[in-house]
């Protein structure tokens, strides 16, 4: 409910516009989304693997998220929000090899090492 009443404050504060009738499903599904969906998922997940492996999943969210709003938002972000977004996905990729190393090495000693590196 806290997130609620900042938001909802917020939205006062800076005398933002009601949704109108239409946009009520649109909002519904999303919040369905964010509210439930998002956090249960996640927890369900995080039981079946370490939050350490986990990382790889929520670090490539904002470029599925931007795959999401070219398909259906028909949104069309231009060269350079792809190509930062493929060099976040190649950092994802490469914590994604510090874990597989982990396995072996130990976190700490992976991220010991790739400092020294």
């Amino acid at each position: 409910m806290i997130p609620a009443l900042l938001g909802l404050d917020l939205l006062i504060a800076l005398r933002q516009a009601r949704p109108v009738r239409r946009d009520l499903a649109s909002l519904g599904f999303t919040a369905a989304g964010v509210v439930i969906g998002f956090p249960l998922l996640t927890a369900l997940a995080l039981r079946q693997m370490t939050s350490a492996h986990s990382i790889v999943f929520i670090g490539l969210l904002p470029l599925a998220t931007a795959l999401f709003a070219v398909l259906r938002g028909g949104e069309r972000p231009g060269p350079v929000f792809w190509l930062f977004s493929g060099a976040g996905s190649l950092a994802v990729a490469g914590f994604a090899e510090g874990a597989v190393l982990s396995r072996r090495l130990g976190g700490w000693q992976v991220i010991s090492w790739a400092l020294v590196l």
